[in-house]
């Protein structure tokens, strides 16, 4: 059997380490929901999160970390 020359050899033992974004994200207002939301939508922008089903894992993932602590 013979390689392509432009093949690239895999070495057999990689470490793959994955790190999640740690996005601040504002503490929710009562009194002021619209600039929440503006501050929330700021913090996704920053951090480069775009589409929607994102934004909402994000949050939902930290909501669930806040409640188990």
């Amino acid at each position: 059997m013979t390689t392509p020359e432009n093949a690239v050899p895999i070495e057999e033992e990689q470490e793959i380490t994955a790190t999640k974004p740690r996005i601040s994200f504002p503490t929710f207002d009562t009194e002021d929901v619209e600039t929440w939301f503006v501050c929330l939508e700021a913090a996704f922008y920053v951090n480069a999160v775009k589409l929607d089903k994102h934004k909402f894992n994000a949050y939902a993932t930290k909501r669930a970390q806040s409640a188990n602590t």
